[in-house]
C-alpha cells in the first residue's frame, strides 16, 4: 500500500521515536546493578541477552570504551590503529573521540589480562575520530577512530581473520550472525557484562524487518537487522558500536557485516537488532583511513587499483609498487605519480604528495 509515503514514514518513525523512548527510559542498569536513566538520541537503545561467555582468544578484535560502566560502547579493531565504532557513541553523553581510552583486545571487563597463551589487552588512547558524513541518527551509524599506539593481534592458524563486508547481498535469507559485546545481559534490570558475550542470531530480511518494525524505519541500503521472532537473543544496551560478523564456514574468517546500532528494548519478539550496514560504509572508511590518515595497515589501503597508473601510463600493481625503495622515491618524493590517481598500497596519494 503506498498511499503518500513521505508522510506515512515521518508518522511513522514519529510514532516508534516516543514508543522506544518510554521503553528506554525505563531504566538500565549500572555494572553494580544500580537503576540509571539512558537518554539515548531519539530514544533508541544504545544497544548481550541470551548469549554465552565468549573463550578469550575468540574475537580478538573486540574493543570495549574506558568508562566508570554507565555509558559503555564496543568497537572492532579493524587494523592494528583503527576501530569502527557507532556515530551516536561519540556524541557528548559517551566520553569517546579524542583523549578518550580504549581497552582494546579485551576479554574481561575489569582486566587486560586475557589469561594464559592469549595476549593481552591494552588501554591506548584515541589519537583522532571522524563520524560518518551522513550520519543522522540512526542512519549512517559509524565512526572510526585513529590509536596513537599499534595494537597488533598475534596470527595462528586458529585466530580468526576479520574482514570488512564489502558485498550487499551478504548476509542473505538463512545466515546466522554473531553479535559481540559487554552490555546488559537482561534487559531493564539486567547487570552488565563482566565476560565478553557472544550471541547468534539469525539475519532478518529487510521485507521482514520493515514488517515488523513499521515502514519507513529501516533503510534498506544502510541497515540490516538480526533476532529471532519470538526474541530472546538479542544485544542490547552497552553493546553500541561493537560487530556483528558472519562466520565462513570451513574457515577461520569473520566477516563484519554491520555496527550495533539500535533496538527496541532488547530481545523482544518481533523487535530484532539494527546493525549499520558495513559495506555501505567501505568508500568512506578508505578514504578516511588510506587518503586521510594514511594508515596503511589496513587491507583496504593495500590492494591493487585498476585505475592506477604511472609514468607510462601502464597499470601497475601493489607488488610492484612496494617492491623497492626507489620506486617509492620517483613516484612519491619526485611527485611523478599522475594527478587524479588514488592512493596506492599506503604509498602514494592522489596530489602526488
Amino acid at each position: 500500500m503506498k498511499v503518500s509515503t513521505t508522510t506515512i514514514a515521518a508518522a511513522t518513525r514519529a510514532a516508534v521515536s516516543l514508543l522506544l523512548f518510554i521503553l528506554v527510559l525505563t531504566a538500565t542498569v549500572t555494572a553494580t546493578g544500580d537503576v540509571k536513566k539512558q537518554e539515548d538520541e531519539g530514544g533508541l537503545s544504545i544497544k548481550v541477552v541470551g548469549g554465552e561467555d565468549a573463550t578469550p582468544g575468540s574475537y580478538p578484535y573486540y574493543v570495549l570504551s574506558n568508562t566508570d560502566g554507565t555509558a559503555d560502547c564496543g568497537g572492532t579493531l579493524i587494523s592494528p590503529t583503527v576501530i569502527l565504532t557507532a556515530a551516536h557513541c561519540t556524541k557528548p553523553h559517551h566520553i569517546h573521540g579524542k583523549g578518550s581510552k580504549m581497552k582494546v583486545g579485551v576479554n574481561y571487563r575489569n582486566t587486560l589480562n586475557n589469561g594464559i597463551g592469549v595476549r593481552k589487552g591494552k588501554m591506548i588512547e584515541v589519537k583522532k575520530h571522524e563520524n560518518h558524513p551522513g550520519y543522522d541518527y540512526p542512519n549512517n551509524d559509524f565512526a572510526l577512530y585513529l590509536l596513537k599506539r599499534k595494537y597488533k593481534i598475534r596470527e595462528s592458524d586458529d585466530t580468526p581473520k576479520l574482514v570488512l563486508n564489502r558485498d550487499f547481498a551478504v548476509p542473505e535469507g538463512g545466515d546466522v550472525l554473531t553479535g559481540i559485546g559487554m552490555g546488559l545481559l537482561a534487559p531493564l534490570d539486567g547487570e552488565l557484562a563482566t565476560t565478553l558475550q557472544y550471541v547468534d542470531v539469525p539475519f532478518v530480511t529487510h521485507i521482514t524487518c520493515n514488517a515488523w518494525w513499521g515502514a519507513g524505519v529501516i533503510n534498506k541500503k544502510t541497515m540490516l537487522c538480526a533476532g529471532y521472532k519470538e526474541g530472546g537473543k538479542d544485544t542490547c544496551s552497552a553493546d553500541s558500536g561493537g560487530p556483528i560478523v558472519l562466520k565462513e564456514e570451513g574457515t577461520n574468517k569473520h566477516v563484519h557485516v554491520g555496527v550495533t546500532s539500535f533496538g527496541a528494548g532488547c530481545a523482544l519478539p518481533k523487535s530484532p537488532g539494527v546493525y549499520a550496514r558495513t559495506d555501505h560504509a567501505i568508500d568512506w572508511i578508505k578514504k578516511i583511513v588510506c587518503y586521510k590518515w594514511k594508515v596503511n595497515d589496513l587491507d583496504l589501503c593495500c590492494e591493487d587499483d585498476a585505475d592506477f597508473r604511472y609514468g607510462d601510463n601502464e597499470v601497475k600493481t601493489c607488488s610492484w609498487v612496494s617492491k623497492e625503495t626507489k620506486r617509492k622515491d620517483k613516484m612519491c618524493k619526485k611527485k611523478k605519480v599522475k594527478r587524479g590517481c588514488p592512493c596506492v598500497c599506503g604509498v602514494c596519494c592522489a596530489d602526488g604528495s
